[in-house]
């Protein structure tokens, strides 16, 4: 009873704070052109919110902690359907170009109130039609408060989604349990001499120094640091001898660690509904008008996009029939003619999985090359009059399925690849990297190490080419075809990885293409392959950012 009392003076006074902020808070850019408030509603709210719940048991507010997972009751984590969510702005400020504030309170199934934060959301907002939808901006309080905030571009009746997809303690054990496991997925390397003698040797991927049985890929700065491909070294084969990869039995590779791992912590409910991807009840109707009565909306001033990493603004964007209209700099539609200026003299090195191959068929199709789609390989490329346009896939490990050959450029690892490029008088080298959909079975380390020793062989490209542009993709989340990969390719993950490629390229003159809100928004299910029209829009926002004068 003390708790929820608590939470009810909490939000008693916030709401009365909020009106007085809300009342008198404004937009504008500072002279780097960074959106920023005269007023942050968000610190206010959160130096509120626990000032509020200052008083509580420090240990209960703890998320950080180890947890016991065994012990866990379910009927005290957050419930979808006992999550409440209030409406914090005033239904006469619901108005296009203007944002729209809401409180979430989470609430367990016994109906009390959650006194700790981390559960992980998505949160759409979108017209009926579907012709308008935007992601919601998420602050966690860490105390089971959220605030969640959305740009209205446009007018009409909207929807609300809040979908609960993992609760704090499933991300816990994501955290201790199986992102750590370095044998969380496996692959099966075949060693074969001519067309006599091989060997079969399961294969992983390791941090950590030499191990003498092992035939081990990529060590070093050339390659993952000290993270390394390692295989069983077979007998009667030589390491160099490594002619064929798969995963491990297949789905298995996938299906059985993940298994053992929830079967050993008994933890397989926590990733079904209702705990796994439920959607909260929304009663709130919201109506928006338009800020102007019979005209369009006057956008936020928009400045031109420039490399490094902005402050993540209220809200990246919003689809607008079809479209994808972006709040964090301007953009526009590319021709084939745009294309054709803003390439020509560069060669370009797409760099990574079958998602940014996606941007590679996209910008070849708009240049008249087309049936890309099919093509398979590990290496292949577009040439025109003045410019030419280079796809490399994933190094070692990159199959998550059936057996493909190893081809040379295969153990060349992407450090050497870039380090590789011609310092020739020219040196006009534009770069796209795009590694995470292979990644979600990696522990947090040897991701790193890899994404590590890629920043520094652009660095070392950077520091010998005058005229290198670089440009780095985000993740999304992505569908789950079967049960094991909602934790394998879990979303969290995903996500994280952004956080990661932020912090390593931190201070380094890259373009970070953030795609993740683009992605979860737009109306169709998630897919790690987008439909086209969404991957053209995230093309728009790729040439937008990198050639942002022309």
């Amino acid at each position: 009873m003390l708790r929820r009392f608590r939470f009810l003076v909490g939000i008693c006074v916030a709401l009365v704070v909020f009106v007085v902020i809300v009342h008198n808070m404004t937009l504008r850019y500072n002279k780097e052109g960074v959106l920023t408030r005269k007023h942050s509603l968000v610190t206010e709210l959160r130096t509120l919110i626990n000032n509020s719940t200052a008083k509580l048991n420090a240990k209960s507010l703890s998320s950080s902690a180890a947890t016991n997972f065994l012990d866990l009751q379910s009927r005290t984590l957050t419930s979808a359907k006992h999550t409440r969510i209030q409406l914090l702005t005033p239904r006469d400020k619901l108005l296009t170009g203007k944002y729209i504030s809401f409180l979430v309170k989470a609430f367990d199934s016994r109906n009390q109130p959650r006194n700790r934060g981390g559960d992980f959301w998505f949160a759409i907002l979108h017209d009926r039609q579907q012709h308008f939808s935007t992601s919601g901006r998420i602050t966690d309080f860490k105390n089971g408060t959220y605030l969640l905030q959305f740009y209205l571009g446009s007018a009409g009746d909207m929807v609300l989604n809040l979908n609960l997809v993992y609760t704090a303690e499933a991300l816990d054990w994501i955290r201790e349990i199986y992102r750590p496991d370095e044998n969380s997925f496996l692959w099966l390397g075949t060693y074969r001499r001519g067309r006599g003698k091989f060997a079969e040797s399961k294969c992983k991927v390791h941090r950590g120094g030499p191990i003498p049985s092992k035939c081990e890929y990529g060590r070093g700065p050339k390659g993952m640091g000290d993270t390394v491909f390692i295989c069983d070294k077979p007998s009667m084969l030589t390491c160099d001898e490594l002619t064929y990869m798969e995963s491990y039995e297949n789905m298995n590779a996938i299906i059985k660690p993940v298994d053992r791992l929830l079967s050993e912590y008994k933890f397989t409910a926590y990733f079904q509904r209702p705990f796994y991807q439920n959607n909260v009840p929304v009663f709130i109707k919201l109506n928006v008008r338009r800020s102007i009565p019979g005209k369009k909306t006057t956008k936020l001033s928009i400045r031109p996009c420039r490399p490094g990493f902005r402050p993540k603004p209220p809200s990246n964007g919003y689809w607008k029939n079809r479209k994808w209209k972006s709040l964090e700099c301007k953009t526009k539609t590319w021709s084939s003619s745009d294309l054709y200026r803003a390439l020509a003299g560069h060669e370009v090195h797409i760099i990574g999985d079958s998602t940014v191959k996606q941007w590679y068929e996209s910008i070849n199709n708009r240049l008249g090359r087309t049936g890309l789609r099919k093509r398979k390989g590990m290496y292949f490329n577009e040439s025109y009059t003045n410019f030419v346009i280079h796809f490399h896939n994933n190094r070692l490990p990159v199959c998550l399925g059936s057996k493909i050959p190893l081809q040379p450029e295969m153990k060349v690892f992407e450090p050497e690849l870039i380090d590789g490029l011609p310092s020739d008088s020219e040196c006009r080298y534009f770069i796209i990297l795009g590694h995470w959909a292979h990644y979600g079975a990696w522990t947090e380390a040897s991701y790193r190490d890899h994404m590590f020793y890629i920043k520094e062989a652009i660095v070392r490209l950077l520091n010998r080419c005058n005229d290198v542009k670089v440009a780095i993709r985000s993740s999304h989340p992505r569908d789950h075809k079967i049960f094991q990969t909602r934790v394998q390719s879990n979303h969290w993950v995903f996500w994280d990885m952004n956080r990661i490629l932020r912090e390593v390229y931190a201070d380094v003159p890259v373009h970070f293409i953030d795609v993740w809100d683009l992605a979860m928004s737009f109306p169709s299910p998630h897919d790690v392959h987008m439909p086209m029209p969404c991957v053209n829009e995230m093309v728009d926002l790729l040439m937008s950012n990198v050639f942002p004068t022309l």
